[in-house]
């Protein structure tokens, strides 16, 4: 599920593009404000054969940026995410992940001359990890938490609403040092200032 989406979104964006208007860009500082969806991963659990599962979740964030004529975005991201524990050993869980995340990240817009932009990132940061003590069955137990070292691979489109404001659909896989891994799926506004 990691990069199909991904790859689904560039298919996409090489149909439309070409047959939009061309959109060239500036040197241009940008905010991006986006929320969506958390798909969470299993994570492992300490001492435990067995895997925690969770629920679907939400997630907001802002960045500011500076975007680039060669194509290339660099920006700082603060994001947070919040999703509930499902189940461990076939019995109903309760706990709840709590992820905040400050991330460096660098983007490439790939210009098709179109109003849709489709573009590739990583990112590199940290995220402070607040998991509740998780209950399933009576009896509780610890999963990592902590201050984490956390990294993001990006994926998504671009597009261009008016000459300074562009809708984005993204796609991010985030992980941490830690077995606790997401996709998110999100809509978001970029405006160029």
């Amino acid at each position: 599920m990691r990069l199909p989406i991904v790859v689904i979104l560039l298919a996409g964006s090489l149909a439309a593009g070409p047959a939009l208007a061309d959109t060239a860009r500036v040197n241009t500082f940008y905010g991006e404000a986006k929320g969506g969806l958390v798909i969470p991963f299993d994570s492992d659990v300490d001492n435990s054969n067995d895997d925690l599962s969770y629920d679907l979740g939400y997630a907001v964030s802002g960045a500011l940026g500076y975007q680039f004529t060669s194509g290339f975005r660099v920006e700082v991201e603060g994001s947070y995410r919040e999703y509930e524990a499902d189940e461990f050993q076939g019995q109903s869980a309760n706990g709840e992940a709590e992820i905040g995340t400050v991330l460096g990240n660098l983007y490439y817009d790939i210009n098709l001359g179109g109003r849709v932009t489709p573009y590739v990132g990583l990112g590199l940061g940290v995220s402070f990890i607040d998991l509740d003590d998780v209950e399933a069955g009576g009896s509780s137990f610890d999963v990592d938490d902590g201050t984490q070292f956390a990294f993001a691979l990006h994926g998504g489109l671009g597009v261009e609403v008016t000459e300074r404001l562009d809708l984005t659909v993204n796609y991010t896989f985030l992980g941490h040092e830690v077995d606790l891994l997401s996709n998110t799926l999100s809509l978001g506004l970029r405006v160029e200032f």
